[in-house]
């Protein structure tokens, strides 16, 4: 009897935090000191940020026969055609395509490229081949290629044993990895990217994809970097941060009210790492409208 070992590359999310104010201590050097920490960290930034060209309407003709279609899924493409209009899932034996074109988000499973476990490896894509059939997936979706950022190649690793072993018997390399982040006007869109698992023969085995339609929302005009600095020293102490924490920041986009496919606003993201207690927050770098309480 054989019991299997699964080590998997997993794609992380970034879910933003709304910043709450609530009733903690006044505590005017702790603020300080982590204010003068951030200081060092934190980018400059000037009114480049709020000329962010409107992003492209890539899923105007998205759907999910299209998807299947371009990723040889023939039985999704065959139950799709049967499917009501305006269906946003499709899931069949050999598959599935999901397509919310409100929040840009496609996702596909072929389940016929699916590694086995103990078969005759093939020869993984190398990290230059990895990444030209990531781009070519992402351009078969319409993915505009002058969003498109950073990019990474890594293995995704499997292995298997027997249920008296303490370690696998036999462990595989079985699929690429490729991973982009997706950036506009030269900065981050955080929580804004796209994973796709490849084959050894170069087919995409599965993707997802988080690309919500950019639209800039900056009804306010910038806040200057001491008021930026003020309100993440608010947060900081909020939570209880000590003066030796560790801080990172980056200047990028994210959504303005913390929800997948509304307006964007530039902002700082921050993290934090304290012992054992990792904190990531944004602070907007616009003021707010009179109608909103950010």
């Amino acid at each position: 009897m054989k019991k299997l070992f699964k080590i998997a590359a997993a794609a992380f999310s970034l879910v933003i935090f709304p910043m709450i104010a609530h009733a903690a201590p006044p505590n005017p050097q702790q603020k300080a000191a982590l204010i003068r920490s951030l200081d060092a960290v934190l980018p400059v930034w000037g009114a480049e940020v709020l000329r962010a060209p409107a992003g492209v309407d890539w899923t105007g003709n998205l759907n999910v026969a299209g998807v299947a279609r371009s990723f040889n899924l023939s039985e999704v493409v065959e139950l799709a055609a049967g499917a009501p209009a305006g269906t946003e899932g499709v899931k069949g034996k050999t598959g599935f395509v999901r397509v919310d074109k409100a929040r840009g988000f496609v996702r596909m499973v072929n389940n016929l490229l699916v590694p086995r476990i103990g078969a005759t490896p093939i020869p993984l894509p190398n990290d230059d081949q990895t990444n030209a059939i990531g781009l070519k997936a992402l351009g078969q979706l319409g993915i505009p290629s002058g969003e498109i950022g950073p990019s990474n190649a890594a293995t995704q690793m499997a292995a298997d044993g027997s249920v008296a072993s303490a370690r696998p018997d036999r462990v595989s390399a079985i699929l690429r990895l490729y991973s982009v982040d997706r950036n506009i006007n030269k900065l981050p869109v955080f929580g804004s990217n796209a994973v796709i698992a490849i084959t050894g023969r170069g087919e995409v085995q599965r993707l997802k994809v988080q690309w919500p339609m950019f639209k800039l929302d900056v009804p306010g005009g910038l806040l200057t970097r001491a008021e930026v600095l003020d309100r993440a020293g608010d947060t900081m102490v909020d939570q209880y941060l000590r003066a030796t924490a560790v801080l990172k920041a980056e200047i990028g986009y994210a959504p303005a009210d913390n929800t997948v496919g509304s307006p964007y606003i530039p902002v700082a993201m921050i993290s934090a790492a304290d012992g054992q207690t990792p904190l990531l927050f944004s602070v907007p770098l616009t003021k707010p409208s009179a109608a909103d309480d950010r």
